[in-house]
Parts: C-alpha cells; sequence; structure tokens
C-alpha cells in the first residue's frame, strides 16, 4: 500500500496549513480586523498565536504568491 505524499506547504517547514493563513489574511484584509485582534480570538478559542507570528506568516505568504501577482498583472494590466 502507498501513501500519498502530503500537500506541498505554502510555508515551507512551518506548521500553518493554507486554511490558517487564508483565514488571517481575509480576517485582516477584507474584515479589516488587526493582528492583535485577531491574536486575542486565538487566544479564546485555546490556540496562542502571537500577532509577530501572524504578521511573519503574512509577509511569507505574500512573498510565495509573488509569481502568481506577477502572472494576473501581466495578464490583466494592459501595458501603455
Amino acid at each position: 500500500m502507498k501513501i500519498a505524499p502530503p500537500p506541498r506547504q505554502i510555508i515551507s517547514k512551518g506548521i500553518a496549513t493554507a486554511d490558517l493563513l487564508a483565514h488571517i489574511l481575509n480576517a485582516k484584509f477584507c474584515d479589516a480586523l488587526p493582528c492583535y485582534r485577531q491574536e486575542r480570538q486565538f487566544a479564546c478559542l485555546g490556540a496562542e498565536i502571537s500577532r509577530a507570528t501572524m504578521a511573519n506568516r503574512a509577509i511569507k505568504a505574500a512573498n510565495a504568491c509573488t509569481l502568481l501577482l506577477e502572472l494576473l498583472c501581466w495578464r490583466f494590466i494592459p501595458v501603455r
């Protein structure tokens, strides 16, 4: 019996799943919820994630998406 390899992580060697990163970024940029408020929400749920950790993960996720952003800009922004 073979087991499929796990999916690639957005942040290599990190424990943050794509779902957690999406939640943090969605709350920050779509819901305008700063990291210190998210930190309190996670604490109420029993998960201790510091605002520095959330900010670092947001930066790493953005860096991982640079190629995608460049392709989208190249496709949808007309060159003058």
